[in-house]
């Protein structure tokens, strides 16, 4: 998709550790957003820096990327999209989240 719209394409790939996997990273659940530290800690700021970093890189290179970005996700990965824009619409140019896995917040 990203190579028809002829925009970048960042996959940002957050670890789900065998020790607590009831933590649920790639949904972004509430067990990992109250994470208090250590690699884990506040996973949404850090797709937040991730995508800065990348826009950064890309401006070095010529490419002028807008401040917003667009999201997908499919399943786990859907629900974290819609709980990543919530808290960050300012970042958000827009959302398409498929079969968003369970609704707890």
């Amino acid at each position: 998709m990203s190579e028809w719209l002829g925009v970048p394409l960042l996959v940002p790939v957050f670890p789900r550790p065998m020790s607590d996997w009831k933590i649920d990273t790639h949904a972004l659940d509430k067990e990992t957003m109250a994470v208090g530290g250590g690699p884990l800690h506040r996973l949404d700021q850090q797709l937040v820096a991730m995508i800065d970093d990348a826009r950064a890189r890309l401006g070095e290179r010529g490419y002028e990327i807008g401040e917003r970005a667009m999201f997908t996700g499919f399943s786990a990965s859907g629900t974290f999209v819609n709980r990543f824009v919530m808290p960050h619409p300012d970042r958000v140019l827009a959302a398409a989240a498929g079969g968003p896995a369970d609704s707890e917040p």
